[in-house]
């Protein structure tokens, strides 16, 4: 699970048998995976190669201890769950995907305590970068620490403003983390990164799909910009789980993450299993895909492989869960891993330009949400008599739905059901449980 520069990872070998003598830690490491582990997150992917960034990561300092890393582990003997911090160096990760869970809206605007503090952040940040200008006659590590200096004015102003609300989260996970109720080991039916995180995220109060509010909130103007809630200020959650719940019968056949998720993938990633859908014909009608797509990519129907080509606000609105996790994807996805239409390498233009397109269109996204949310508070505050009787969305509910569909509620009988969602849903529902029944068993040589 990622969590801002953090990542949280389950099924890692354990540390036991751990002695101290000064500075120095003498480590036994046993074979089995079932402990957690908390590291750096890798950076976002927007260099040509990332790896040579001097200002980041030097040369000489590639193999050289300096990312702290917290291992989480149950000890055999006492069964008490401890934790213990080194000095490791810093791995290169290689991932499928990723699969948006909540969507915090940071310098999206949609919430009135940030609005002020976020444009201060940003006029900083323009600061400091005008400010520093890198220095051939100098060293790296001069430059670096030149640019961590102009870099800390920012870091601190972004630290005052969101400190609360990551507090709520971090204090929440090492809640969670530390409870011997949530399994560390890593299976892959029981306990695999979506059980992990579902487990992380459960008593968090992101079950909804916006953040809930006080009760005075639309009578107080103080409680709209006031720091510290007792609970998060996100923008959007999507719910735990990749599937939608099972008392509505339809899974979100039209998700791309539901494709990827449900069909073979291990040769490919999130991003490549999408561009499978404007190459060849696909099952599943996912228009999501078209976010992928450049400009002077696909400009006519073909009603073969069912492409068409929308806006780029249809396609980024489609369903939003799978929209934002494509971006995330991307935005942690190298350069190596790219292509043109040809099959060939992207050029350092080519490179740019897709970067460039991957940052505008998550900025349309968060303007796309923040005004969906100010929409909604703006009408719940001119009925604020009835307010008592508004009905909260769930985020497993209401976070898959595609824009096309619609919820139909009886609150009085308690039925739910969604109109315009694919009709074919259990044939391929039906096969996905018969090839997990009967999946193929290598025997042991």
């Amino acid at each position: 699970m990622m969590f801002g520069p953090l990542l949280i990872e389950n099924g890692v070998p354990g540390y036991e048998n751990l002695k101290s003598k000064l500075l120095f830690w003498m480590v036994t490491t046993c074979s089995t995976s079932s402990g957690a582990l908390i590291s750096r997150r890798p950076l976002p992917s927007l260099c040509l190669k990332p790896q040579e960034a001097l200002l980041f990561a030097a040369d000489h300092q590639r193999d050289e201890k300096t990312d702290p890393e917290v291992h989480i582990f149950d000890d055999k003997v006492s069964g008490v769950r401890k934790l213990h911090q080194i000095l490791a160096i810093n791995r290169q990760r290689q991932f499928l995907g990723s699969v948006k869970k909540i969507y915090g809206g940071a310098f999206s605007g949609h919430a009135d305590a940030f609005r002020e503090g976020e444009q201060e952040i940003i006029k900083c940040f323009i600061e400091a970068a005008d400010s520093f200008q890198y220095l051939p006659g100098k060293s790296v590590a001069a430059n670096r620490k030149r640019l961590f200096r102009h870099s800390t004015l920012v870091v601190g102003k972004i630290q005052e403003l969101f400190g609360s609300e990551v507090e709520i989260y971090l204090q929440h996970f090492a809640n969670a983390i530390s409870s011997l109720s949530t399994p560390l080991r890593w299976d892959l039916d029981t306990n695999n990164c979506q059980h992990f995180t579902r487990n992380l995220l459960n008593q968090l109060d992101v079950s909804t799909l916006f953040h809930r509010f006080p009760i005075n909130y639309f009578n107080n103007e103080a409680v709209k910009k006031k720091k510290q809630w007792p609970f998060p200020r996100y923008l959007l959650s999507f719910g735990s789980d990749i599937d939608t719940p099972i008392a509505l019968l339809r899974p979100q056949v039209r998700s791309l993450i539901w494709n990827f998720y449900h069909q073979k993938r291990d040769d490919c990633d999130m991003i490549e299993f999408a561009e499978q859908f404007r190459t060849k014909a696909c099952p599943a009608p996912t228009d999501t895909w078209e976010i992928l797509c450049d400009e002077d990519v696909i400009s006519e129907c073909d009603a073969t492989t069912r492409i068409h080509r929308l806006s780029m606000v249809d396609a980024l609105w489609a369903i939003p869960r799978d929209t934002v996790s494509i971006l995330q994807t991307g935005l942690m996805r190298s350069w190596a891993r790219h292509s043109d239409n040809e099959g060939r390498s992207l050029s350092p233009r080519q490179w740019v330009s897709n970067r460039l397109r991957l940052l505008h269109q998550l900025d349309i996204f968060a303007s796309l949400c923040s005004g969906l949310a100010a929409t909604i508070l703006r009408d719940l505050g001119k009925d604020v008599e009835h307010l008592s009787r508004y009905y909260f969305p769930t985020a497993e509910t209401f976070g898959t739905l595609h824009s096309s569909e619609k919820v139909v509620a009886y609150p009085r009988v308690g039925i739910m059901f969604i109109t315009g969602r694919e009709r074919d849903w259990w044939k391929r529902e039906v096969k996905h449980i018969i090839d997990k029944m009967t999946k193929k068993r290598i025997p042991l040589k």
